[in-house]
């Protein structure tokens, strides 16, 4: 992790050394430091492994995203959402949804569903043929 926080430092270094130069500001410039600013965010994400703390004002769900929340070490994560006001809500049956904000530490976005179709070749198989297999006597 080390490496990884070096290169956000000597990132910063050059976004900070284009902005201290007047004669440097260009549109191309603005849109290369607004790469490096896309490309820490990226760095950050991964040093977490996704997970985006909810400090970072600059980087939160939309408003009624259901995303998986951290409440703190030890618990699994839970679904969860970001109300239009700001506070993290969480379904919780029978009560309906109940105010977490003040326990959420991190957010990150709901993993994509599973699809067969992404699935290694080695893994796939005829379902029926799966489900037949269990009956067939080995003689």
């Amino acid at each position: 992790m080390q490496e990884l926080e070096k290169i956000l430092e000597e990132i910063d270094e050059m976004i900070d050394g284009y902005r201290k130069n007047p004669d440097l500001i260009t549109e191309n410039i603005t849109d290369f430091c607004y790469g490096l600013v896309r490309a820490k965010d990226i760095i950050r994400r991964h040093m977490n492994d996704g997970w985006i703390p909810v400090d970072d004002r600059d980087h939160m769900p939309d408003a009624g995203e259901h995303v998986l929340v951290s409440i703190g070490t030890g618990f699994n994560p839970e679904k969860a959402f970001l109300s239009e006001d700001g506070r993290w809500m969480m379904l919780h049956a029978p009560d309906g949804y109940n105010d977490i904000t003040d326990m959420v530490e991190a957010w990150m976005p709901m993993p994509e569903s599973y699809r067969p179709e992404n699935c290694c070749r080695e893994h796939k198989q005829d379902w029926k043929a799966g489900f037949m297999r269990r009956f067939e006597r080995r003689t």
